[in-house]
């Protein structure tokens, strides 16, 4: 709708953008800083001189470039996973990458702390995304400078959801559910079909299937 058409017909209307489409421009920007650090690594791997065939001797370092290339190519679902939902193995890898790409490390930081400034009250957030954003200035990391920018022209409308309490949080759910759902049964015949699984999903109903 027109900025002008829905002031005119809906004068006290508020535009409101969920915090949820807020984070994913994060995840998004945060893969692929981590694709280019694989393929940075990975041409890095290529251009090193390869080992000769048996076990290394005692003390001789193998080629550090490929064994950050497969690191980085690993890292996708760790570094998109919430901290508290990660394993001890995953939390090893984080530890790594702290230490062999410092600059992808600070990336994985700016999706974090912009996750947990999106949490903060409708009193605090406004505070928080501006700290966040004096906070992606100072890592000059284009991809995060650029999304400041954004989040900048956006700024009234991520702080009125906190205000409000909206969220898109069920939708989204349900936008999964039913992909899973088609996925799951390798499609529908019409669109009926869908709809009565889609229904019957959702509701708390849970019919004994035969021989179960």
């Amino acid at each position: 709708m027109d900025c002008g058409l829905r002031g005119a017909l809906l004068p006290d209307a508020e535009r409101c953008v969920d915090p949820f489409h807020v984070v994913s421009w994060a995840t998004e920007i945060l893969d692929k800083v981590r694709h280019k650090a694989w393929s940075e690594a990975y041409q890095a791997s290529k251009k090193a001189p390869k080992r000769g065939r048996g076990r290394p001797t005692k003390g001789k370092v193998v080629n550090s470039e490929e064994k950050q290339a497969k690191a980085m190519k690993n890292l996708r679902y760790v570094l998109l996973k919430n901290p508290e939902h990660l394993s001890d193995n995953q939390r090893a890898q984080l530890q790594f990458l702290m230490e062999a790409n410092p600059g992808l490390y600070r990336a994985y930081l700016l999706k974090e702390g912009l996750r947990l400034a999106l949490k903060a009250g409708p009193e605090e957030i406004a505070d928080a995304l501006h700290k966040w954003m004096a906070w992606a200035q100072r890592y000059r990391i284009p991809a995060f400078r650029e999304l400041r920018l954004k989040i900048k022209r956006h700024f009234s409308a991520i702080v009125a959801v906190a205000k409000h309490g909206l969220s898109n949080a069920r939708v989204e759910a349900t936008n999964n559910k039913i992909k899973l759902i088609i996925r799951t049964a390798y499609g529908f015949r019409n669109t009926r079909s869908l709809i009565a699984m889609v229904m019957l999903s959702s509701s708390s109903v849970q019919p004994r299937l035969p021989g179960r």
